[in-house]
C-alpha cells in the first residue's frame, strides 16, 4: 500500500477510531500503550500532510506551519503518555528518543512563538538521560521489537539537540560517538546475515543526514571519516542492498503529477557522494573527479524543489553540500550563489536550511567580490 494513497488513509483513520474506542472503554495498560502507539502514527501522517509532503507541492504558509505544530504537539503528548505506560526502563528511553523525532526533526515550527524550548527539554536532563542509558546490546532489540520498530537512538537526533539548543559540544560529540559505533554494530549484523539492510533503511537514512550535520558543523572529519567507513549509510555507493533498501522507502511515498515527491534515493547517494568529496583533500585529481558527478546548478535547483522531505528536516541538504563543491572546490561561486539564492526562494520556514543557504550564499557573494551583498 502506497504511503498517502486513499487505502492508506482509511487504514490510518481507523487505526485512529480503534485507539480512541481503547482509551475511552476502560482498556487495560497494555492495550492503552498499544493505542497510544497507534495515535502517535497517525499523527506522523497528519503533521506530514498539513507540511504539503505527502505528494503536495507549492509554497507554505505561515497558516501550514501552525497547523503542522498543532499536530506534532499531540505527536509529542502520545509520546509522553506512551513513556508514561512503559513496561521497561528500555522501552521508557527508547521512546524518549522517539519523542526527539516530533521536536527536532521537524524544525518549521521552530520559528514559531508558540514553539517553547523551555516546555519541551527544560534543562535537558531527559534528554541526556535518555542518551546515558542507551545501550546496544540492550536497547536496540527492544526498540525494533516495539512500537515502531525502529532504534531512534541510531537516527542521531539526540547529539543534533544538544548541539543547536544547548551548544554543548562535549556532550554531542560523546553521543555521536555512542551513535556511530551502534551503527558499526548494525552494518556487522547485516554482513553477518543477523539482520538485512531493509530492516535498517530507516535508521541509516535518518542517520546519513544528521550524523554528517553534525559533525560537519564540528569539524570533526575523523569521526565523520569513521562513520562513512563503517555504517550503512557509508557503503551505500558500494553495496547494491544498501542502495536498494533505501530505494523501497523513497518509493512507498506518493509522487505527484507533475513529479514532487517525498526524496529520491539518487540524491541520498549524492548526499553520500558530497559528503566523501568534502572529507577528499583538495588536488588535480580530485577535482576532476568531482567534475565527473557533480550535478549542474539548475539540478541542484530542482531536487530542492521537488523532493519535498529533504528541506523539511533539520539535516543539511544535498543540494547545498554540492553547491558548497562548486564554491569551494571547482571556484565556481555562482553556481553555489545560485543554488542557495533558490533554496531561500521556495524553503520559507525551515530555519536550519535557510541558515545552511544563508551562510553559502554570504560566501560566494563574497568570494565574487559582492562584498556589500555578502
Amino acid at each position: 500500500v502506497r504511503i498517502g494513497s486513499e487505502e492508506h488513509n482509511d487504514a490510518l483513520t481507523r487505526i485512529g477510531h480503534l485507539a480512541k474506542e481503547l482509551k475511552e472503554g476502560g482498556a487495560i495498560a497494555e492495550q492503552i500503550f498499544a493505542a497510544e502507539v497507534g495515535l502517535l502514527n497517525c499523527s506522523l501522517f497528519q503533521a506530514w500532510t498539513a507540511e504539503g509532503l505527502m505528494g503536495a507541492h507549492g509554497l507554505l504558509t505561515f497558516q501550514d506551519v501552525e497547523k503542522a505544530h498543532a499536530i506534532w504537539r499531540q505527536a509529542d503528548e502520545h509520546t509522553q503518555n506512551i513513556v508514561a505506560l512503559a513496561p521497561t526502563a528500555t522501552t521508557k528511553h527508547n521512546f524518549l528518543s522517539t519523542r526527539l523525532y516530533y521536536l527536532i526533526m521537524n524544525p518549521r515550527q521552530h520559528i514559531l512563538p508558540q514553539f517553547d524550548l523551555e516546555e519541551c527539554f527544560g534543562d535537558g536532563h531527559w534528554l541526556r538521560e535518555s542518551v546515558e542509558r542507551y545501550d546496544f546490546t540492550t536497547s536496540h532489540s527492544v526498540a525494533k521489537q516495539a512500537g515502531q520498530h525502529l532504534d531512534n537512538f541510531t537516527f542521531a537526533q539526540a547529539p543534533i539537540a544538544m548541539l543547536f539548543f544547548f551548544g554543548d559540544l562535549a556532550q554531542a560529540r560523546a553521543t555521536l560517538v555512542k551513535v556511530i559505533a551502534a551503527h558499526k554494530q548494525m552494518l556487522a549484523r547485516v554482513r553477518q546475515g543477523e539482520a538485512t539492510a531493509d530492516g535498517y533503511k530507516t535508521e541509516a537514512l535518518h542517520a546519513g543526514i544528521l550524523v554528517p550535520t553534525a559533525l560537519l558543523l564540528m569539524g570533526e572529519s575523523s569521526l565523520l571519516r569513521d562513520f562513512m567507513t563503517n555504517s550503512l549509510h557509508g557503503v551505500l555507493l558500494e553495496d547494491e542492498s544498501v542502495r536498494g533498501a533505501a530505494g523501497t522507502l523513497a518509493d512507498a511515498f506518493p509522487i505527484s503529477d507533475d513529479g514532487h515527491c517525498l526524496y529520491k534515493v539518487d540524491s541520498v547517494v549524492l548526499l553520500n557522494r558530497a559528503v566523501a568529496a568534502l572529507l577528499d583533500d583538495p588536488s588535480d585529481a580530485s577535482r576532476a573527479a568531482l567534475r565527473e558527478w557533480l550535478p549542474p546548478a539548475a539540478e541542484l535547483s530542482h531536487i530542492a524543489e521537488f523532493e519535498l522531505w529533504l528541506r523539511s528536516i533539520i539535516g543539511s541538504h544535498p543540494s547545498l553540500l554540492c553547491a558548497r563543491l562548486h564554491g569551494e572546490r571547482l571556484g565556481d561561486w555562482t553556481a553555489a550563489a545560485e543554488v542557495a539564492e533558490f533554496v531561500l526562494a521556495v524553503e520559507s520556514f525551515n530555519p536550519a536550511v535557510r541558515t545552511e543557504a544563508h551562510r553559502l550564499l554570504g560566501r560566494a557573494r563574497a568570494a565574487l567580490g559582492q562584498h556589500l551583498a555578502a
